[in-house]
């Protein structure tokens, strides 16, 4: 599911499969404030006054169940009641029948592409959609719709960021909104502390050392004298 990040059904659906902690509150929060706006501002949706603001909107998810243990029909179950909750005709709206046909159709897909080794069962669903703990790797691209308390990100390296093919192929304005568009979403991942290194002593094939990302430095920081 997580290929689909930007299908609303997916946004929905992450609503279902994660558990109401205090730790995931402002997240959850966050993820019923985006489901309001791609309904009301994106699809043209008007909600009912109760359910038209994150915190109602989220209550009522936390109020939907289903006794189904297959996650998809788990998820057709609660999708349903939430629409119906929402005054939502689906099949009057095309974009959001196209979505969510194609939100359960790559699901199976997967879900056949990976065989034997699958499993379909509500409390795997749930596990895709567990807050992670420890180290957590991915790229610029990859953390995208995440949120972590501590975001380190490194090589932030022109040629890097953005991509050499960007930089040759492309225009100076389209490499620096590349740029400006990467950064956003790795800085705005973290919940609590950010660190971006732009680390020295790194070459090209061709032996030029890289330079800090074009953004980056205009950024006037103090810091510290380390010694050794």
């Amino acid at each position: 599911m997580h290929c689909q990040r930007e299908n609303i059904w997916f946004k929905i659906a992450r609503l279902f499969l994660t558990t109401p902690t205090p730790s995931m509150y402002r997240t959850r929060l966050r993820w019923a404030r985006e489901v309001i706006t791609e309904l009301t501002d994106i699809n043209g949706l008007s909600l009912p006054e109760l359910y038209a603001k994150p915190r109602p909107l989220l209550r009522l998810a936390n109020s939907i169940t289903s006794d189904k243990e297959d996650g998809l029909e788990y998820l057709e179950d609660v999708f349903a009641v939430f629409n119906e909750q929402l005054s939502i005709a689906v099949d009057n709206h095309t974009a959001l029948t196209d979505s969510k046909l194609l939100f359960f159709d790559k699901a199976r897909s997967r879900i056949e592409d990976i065989g034997s080794e699958a499993t379909t069962e509500i409390t795997s669903f749930r596990k895709l959609f567990r807050h992670p703990s420890g180290v957590v790797i991915s790229s610029c691209h990859g953390v995208k719709g995440e949120e972590y308390d501590t975001v380190i990100a490194f090589g932030l390296l022109r040629g890097y960021l953005p991509n050499w093919q960007v930089i040759i192929n492309g225009s100076a304005e389209l490499a620096a909104d590349r740029e400006s568009k990467l950064l956003y979403v790795v800085c705005s991942r973290a919940k609590r502390r950010l660190h971006l290194i732009s680390e020295a002593d790194r070459f090209t094939q061709s032996g030029n050392e890289y330079e800090t990302a074009s953004l980056l430095r205009t950024v006037q920081c103090e810091y510290d004298d380390l010694q050794g």
